[in-house]
């Protein structure tokens, strides 16, 4: 008897796997080459990596060497998308410029609101609408010094070939970061965790999306949309990367609890960021986001979850050791 509530036991586990709450799971092999042995004991103080490549910005990028000392991020409420700027005095960063191409310019208006006058970097995580819809707006505004993107080439995609052609028309440097390039801005260090050195199957082009870990003193962003399988890759690599603030992947979807091709800890990463608190890019939709076990996942571990759609646009400034959050900033 024992025997056979054991194996039925095994049976449970292996569909749960592949299964969570009636969404099937694509299983993605993790190439050998993104993992690597880590013996840091997890209860160390995270460090960032070393840095691995510190030309990524080929010097075409402005640096003042006394930084503001205040940092500013924007998570810009763009309806069912993603953008956020980081503000550092008149160093501005723009990170994704999604929801639709008519919220490009309510970006641009409120750019222009926080007198933003020039982008010393844009980085767009992946090519999708809700990641990239606004971008062109953006680009035909403001001068941009740096482009970054996850070097994936998506020949075909309108906003990919849209993009492509403005930043050939404008000549802008574009890098393509990889995992463990680590740069200084401005008083800001900013690591990149993915795209991996191996990409992943272009399926699902969140696997290969930019993840950022992003810090200025003791104040950590930790900025994501990749699923489980790649963030078990990363936090094999830097297993303590705990931060302030963390971007909820993926709009709050479910597929970020399981994935890569084997049982996970369910909400692992939320355990290992510690996020105090969690926010979560969403608009109107037809796909049931944010899931609500996602939500719960971050509150029952004391995270505090805001939405753009209910809170508005969110204003975090620090710092770099304390910081206040402001909700429903105006965009107009």
């Amino acid at each position: 008897m024992r025997r056979t509530v054991g194996i039925l036991f095994l049976v449970v586990i292996l569909v749960f796997g592949c299964t969570f709450f009636g969404e099937e799971k694509p299983q993605y092999q993790i190439p050998k080459d993104n993992i690597t042995q880590n013996e840091t004991n997890e209860t160390e103080e995270y460090l960032p990596p070393e840095p691995v490549n510190v030309t990524v910005m080929n010097e075409t990028i402005g640096y003042t060497e006394t930084p503001a000392e205040e940092i500013e991020v924007y998570f810009i409420n763009v309806g069912y998308g993603d953008c956020t700027l980081i503000k550092k005095g008149d160093f501005d960063i723009l990170i994704d410029a999604g929801g639709t191409e008519e919220q490009g310019e309510r970006i641009v208006e409120f750019l222009e609101n926080k007198e933003v006058d020039d982008l010393e970097l844009v980085i767009a995580t992946m090519y999708t609408k809700d990641h990239i819809a606004g971008m062109r707006n953006v680009f035909q505004r403001f001068k941009v010094e740096q482009y970054w993107d996850n070097g994936m080439d998506e020949k075909g995609n309108k906003y990919y070939d849209e993009l492509q052609e403005i930043i050939e028309l404008k000549n802008i440097p574009i890098k393509h970061p990889e995992f463990g390039e680590r740069v200084f801005l401005n008083g800001i260090s900013i690591t990149v965790l993915n795209p991996q050195k191996t990409k992943y199957p272009t399926g699902n082009p969140t696997l290969n999306s930019v993840t950022l870990h992003i810090v200025d003193r003791e104040f950590a962003l930790y900025m994501t949309d990749v699923e489980a399988g790649v963030q078990n890759t990363i936090l094999a690599n830097y297993p303590n990367i705990k931060s302030n603030i963390m971007k909820v992947p993926n709009h709050g979807a479910s597929t970020v609890a399981v994935g890569g091709g084997e049982m996970v800890t369910l909400f692992s990463i939320i355990d290992k960021v510690q996020p105090e608190k969690a926010v979560v890019f969403v608009g109107p939709n037809e796909l049931g986001m944010p899931n609500p076990t996602v939500l719960e996942a971050y509150k029952v571990r004391g995270a505090d979850v805001l939405r753009t759609d209910l809170n508005g646009t969110i204003e975090v400034i620090s710092d770099g050791y304390e910081y206040n959050i402001t909700t429903g900033i105006e965009q107009e």
